[in-house]
């Protein structure tokens, strides 16, 4: 009895143990993630094939397949005209155009689908998904390569169009698609295959939306020199910068009902006005619009210029305001101060023209000297329109300094004051909390570079030209920084962009790609060569 109680308890404690393995049996495995993109296993026409005058080509793959993005990875060249010059239909394993027109004779076109031809399962991108066929008895197999990027910081961009565009056509990039058309990779990579010999200019556009078309946001490259295709080039680079070209204009104007002044809306922002007759006026902050204070019709010249010296001319009839109401006078002011220089920098702007200041309103205690205070005259100011000011002055101080603006300091030219309180409480900074940086640079070819220094969120915080060999900066913040150089070649103290109407390329620049690592109480010495 007691040998088959034993027995009993062993096999129930198996049967338990047995069980509980059961109920965790571990994580089952799929097998390896699929990895292998579609195979082509037919074309239709097959590749290369000359003499073509079907109205459909297929692509067909090794297994089940959908289309992703389709439409916007599909590049047809060269370039078949019409919205809807064709139609793309979808099935189980393959892909076909149906073409709604005629295709052009004696013609090699490259159907390329890129990436836009994946598997259902993992959305494996096929390769080599192209159909390429000749309606001639030739097909034409010169090929463009190369590499795009970002001038200014020297990034590759990605999916840019790169378009050839025939000589002896009219080019415009904002107008009109290019004959023959490429995406370049995430590297910035492009090739362009199947073309035909000629002459052509090469355009790149990095083309956001998708239009195929330059929109003036864009960024823009192209080569200076026209492409004799007669051979393959395979090392075709091309930089990419913004390009402002067009001149600002006058969109509309208004005489106001309620204030004495008429309102003229510009379509871009402008930085300089000047007006003739000699009348009061004020420039928003947008740049867009000018209100110009008058009492009767009259007419006016308006000159402009925007950021990068675009010139507005233009010359209008003004309608007696018919408004005597006073706009409530406002007053905003940024600041910027480098506690190394102690250097103080304030932009006021006001909405209405500023007729005067009161001096005694402006004004600092400097090393916490609350009996002596320094005022700030209306001669330290520069004044780039007549409602705004640019203050700017080392205010030199041992332990500390408060600067204080009180209510009243800005008259405006109706006569109210400004109603605004601002101070500014700043202490000496420890020169061991920056780092010195001492650049030597060994050639720079000639006299017109400028160097620009970025920090590390790509921003421009020191700005020289290049006089001698060696610069050096100091105050600088401990952090990472890059350096970037350009060719004044016109010595106007600014980089151009250049101009594809004129053919002009933009100025040359230099993008010295170490990272420069500055730390407390440092000083780096970089030596460097401009290429």
């Amino acid at each position: 009895m007691q040998a088959s109680r034993w027995f009993f308890y062993t096999m129930l404690c198996g049967i338990v143990l047995l069980l509980c393995r059961c109920a965790n049996p571990g994580i089952l495995s799929g097998g390896a993630k699929d990895t292998i993109p579609p195979q082509v296993v037919k074309r239709i026409p097959p590749l290369g094939q000359t003499n073509f005058k079907g109205k459909e080509v297929s692509i067909f793959f090794d297994e089940s397949i959908r289309g992703k993005n389709l439409q916007q990875e599909l590049i047809i060249t060269p370039r078949i005209e019409g919205k809807d010059a064709y139609e793309i239909i979808e099935k189980k394993y393959g892909i076909t155009l149906r073409f709604k027109r005629p295709l052009a004779e004696n013609t090699t076109y490259n159907i390329h689908f890129r990436n836009g031809i994946v598997d259902v399962t993992e959305g494996n991108p096929a390769k080599e998904a192209m159909i390429v066929f000749s309606t001639g008895t030739q097909l034409d197999s010169l090929q463009i390569a190369g590499r795009c990027v970002a001038a200014l910081s020297g990034e590759p961009i990605e999916n840019a169009l790169v378009g050839l565009y025939p000589t002896h056509d009219s080019i415009n990039p904002a107008l009109h698609e290019p004959l023959y058309l490429g995406r370049s990779n995430a590297s910035g990579n492009f090739q362009l295959r199947y073309l035909k010999a000629g002459k052509y200019r090469l355009f790149v556009i990095e083309d956001q939306n998708k239009n195929g078309k330059w929109d003036p946001k864009e960024l823009l490259g192209f080569l200076p020199n026209t492409l004799s295709l007669e051979t393959n080039l395979d090392s075709l680079f091309v930089e990419l910068v913004p390009q402002d070209i067009e001149a600002p204009r006058i969109v509309s104007k208004r005489s106001s009902s309620q204030y004495a002044y008429s309102v003229v809306n510009i379509n871009e922002g402008i930085d300089s006005v000047a007006i003739l007759p000699n009348l009061p006026f004020a420039l928003d902050k947008t740049g867009r619009q000018i209100k110009i204070y008058h009492k009767e019709s009259l007419e006016v010249i308006i000159a402009a210029k925007d950021s990068t010296g675009n010139l507005l001319h233009d010359t209008l009839q003004l309608e007696a305001p018919k408004g005597t109401a006073k706009e409530k006078f406002e007053v905003e002011i940024s600041e910027k101060y480098q506690p190394y220089t102690q250097e103080l920098q304030l932009h006021i702007y006001a909405n209405k023209p500023i007729e005067r200041q009161i001096d005694s309103l402006f004004y600092a205690y400097i090393d916490q000297d609350t009996i002596q205070k320094q005022v700030f005259s209306g001669a330290l100011f520069q004044s780039p329109t007549p409602n705004r000011l640019i203050f700017q002055k080392k205010l030199n101080f041992q332990d500390s300094a408060k600067v204080i603006i009180d209510k009243g300091w800005l008259v405006s030219i109706e006569h109210d004051s400004s109603n605004i309180q601002w101070s500014k409480q700043v202490v000496a900074a420890n020169p061991k909390d920056f780092s010195t940086l001492r650049l030597r640079i060994t050639n720079t070819n000639s006299n017109a570079w400028i160097m620009q220094l970025l920090n590390k969120d790509g921003k421009v915080v020191k700005e020289q030209p290049i006089n001698k060999s060696t610069i050096e900066i100091k105050g600088l913040p401990p952090e990472e920084y890059k350096l970037r150089f350009f060719e004044d070649k016109n010595r106007n103290n600014r980089w151009d962009s250049g101009n594809y109407k004129e053919n002009i390329s933009h100025e040359r620049i230099f993008i010295y790609n170490k990272t420069l690592r500055l730390k407390a109480n440092w000083e780096v010495e970089e030596e460097l060569s401009i290429k």
